[in-house]
């Protein structure tokens, strides 16, 4: 009997940290699992790691990027250092954000507590955290998204410390360095920074003289943001206007709600029913009128305002950072003491032990079991592109979409595969008008088509393709094909 009390006495003294550590070692686990699988590049990845080619020294990083890109130089040149160590090769470009993904769940369970009070809600929220596939996935992204989400935590941490009322031209001055520098880290790092300056205003309009120093990065932040290439700068435009809601406007509110939480649900359809815990757990947090919740909501304004100026998109990647608070907000709803112990107890029992059966059901694969196989399917590049150039003749025309450019470059860099520019052209397949696009082959050459990945409508292309001489075709994955044709006349 002793040894039955010694056991309960022992969880019931270390149960709370024997939970949370299983948790974030399950967090930390999932991420590298990610990281193992070394799947390929997508466009938008290779579209950055090209870069890293086409691109000699070091400084580069500091000057617009080619192929539409725009990423922090902070964070491109611990990836540039490591190509110079182990090469250029996936996982090598993933390497630095997988690293700093590592951290994110520790993080996260410091900035849980910041929040939330009850150990049960504190649990709740570092299981959402640790197995949401959204955050699994940037973890190994060749982009920034992993740093904005562990940045974004660290620094409204630190900043929710920080008192307005003893800001002075020495420490104005520290936060003006220490926020430009992060923001050539991390770029939402300067909403942060924004919402403290609104937070401070609205504590004490007095506070304007002291924030007057604050306001120097946003200062140099615009600068650069209007230093920008105007070719680039039109084209991040057009892209967040047209292709993906990301400017926040009344106009398009519909489209801009619907497409931020349709990404947000992308592997976890199970948030749908947790997201009206979300809202009412924003509102039990602003009820209480932490410093850190105040500064974080004057921050997503301040962000909302960027978006609405179209200075930064406020849409699903780009504000993957805000994602950990939509959990904490969740798992705010259950943030209560009840007070009759006994309730008490067996409430926060049975949110601990469903917490922990699905954190079980996912490492077993159980709970989103083919969350792997999604990912592995994302592009079929690397395969393509080894099969062309083992096949190709010099004489052979490699057709394929704008879409696809990215993949072929870095591939065929990746490779040392160099076709003559001359041989390469290209044709948008996924146009509405397909046979237009075609007349701009011609009949008596050899065709190589290039189609790594799937993208509607994929059935049409094939079908035409299958319609033609066919002397080469294989299929990989979920939607990557590569043809060798001649024109059926």
């Amino acid at each position: 009997m002793k040894n039955l009390s010694d056991g309960l006495n022992f969880i019931k003294k270390y149960g709370y940290f024997m939970i949370i550590i299983f948790i974030l070692t399950v967090g930390i686990f999932s991420r590298l699992e990610v990281f193992l699988i070394n799947r390929q590049l997508w466009s938008d990845e290779a579209a950055l790691a090209s870069n890293f080619f086409i691109h000699k020294g070091m400084l580069w990083v500091f000057k617009p990027l080619q192929f539409g890109q725009m990423s922090p130089p902070l964070f491109l040149l611990p990836i540039k250092f490591l190509t110079l160590i182990f090469g250029k090769q996936d996982w090598v470009f993933r390497l630095f954000p997988f690293l700093i993904s590592v951290f994110s769940p520790p993080v996260f369970y410091s900035l849980s507590k910041k929040f939330l009070n009850s150990k049960p809600a504190i649990i709740f929220a570092n299981f959402l955290f640790a197995v949401n596939f959204i955050l699994l996935q940037y973890t190994t992204e060749v982009k920034q998204y992993s740093a904005d989400v562990l940045v974004f935590a660290i620094i409204l941490m630190w900043i929710s410390n920080r008192n307005p009322n003893k800001i002075n031209l020495k420490i104005g001055i520290k936060y003006s360095l220490a926020f430009t520098f992060l923001f050539f880290l991390s770029q939402p790092a300067i909403f942060i920074l924004s919402g403290f300056i609104l937070y401070s205003v609205l504590l004490n309009v007095k506070n304007v003289k002291n924030c007057l120093l604050l306001i120097i990065p946003l200062c140099f932040i615009l600068l650069y943001k209007f230093s920008m290439p105007l070719e680039l700068s039109r084209f991040m435009d057009n892209y967040w206007s047209t292709n993906e809601p990301g400017f926040f406007t009344l106009t398009n509110l519909d489209r801009f709600i619907k497409g931020n939480l349709s990404f947000f649900l992308i592997g976890a359809k199970y948030l749908i029913f947790l997201c009206p815990l979300s809202i009412i757990g924003f509102f039990i947090l602003l009820i209480r009128k932490t410093t850190i919740n105040n500064i974080l909501v004057c921050s997503v304004v301040c962000a909302l305002l960027a978006s609405s100026l179209h200075l930064y998109p406020f849409v699903g990647r780009m504000i993957i950072y805000l994602y950990p608070f939509a959990f904490i907000y969740m798992a705010a709803c259950f943030d209560i003491k009840i007070q009759n112990v006994r309730m008490h107890k067996f409430f926060s029992s049975i949110l601990v032990t469903i917490t922990l059966l699905f954190t079980i059901l996912f490492l077993a694969k159980v709970f989103c079991k083919n969350r792997l196989n999604h990912l592995t399917q994302i592009s079929q590049a690397k395969e393509i592109t080894q099969i062309l150039k083992d096949n190709y003749k010099k004489e052979d025309i490699i057709a394929l979409p704008y879409v696809n450019e990215t993949l072929f470059i870095y591939y065929s860099n990746y490779f040392k595969f160099n076709p003559a520019s001359e041989n390469i052209l290209y044709v948008d397949f996924y146009a509405s008008d397909l046979n237009k696009e075609v007349k701009l082959l011609e009949s008596d050459r050899f065709y190589w088509v290039y189609l790594p990945y799937q993208k509607p409508p994929e059935n049409k292309v094939i079908d035409w393709l299958n319609n033609q001489n066919v002397f080469y075709k294989i299929h990989l994955g979920r939607g990557g094909h590569l043809y060798k044709i001649k024109l059926n006349n």
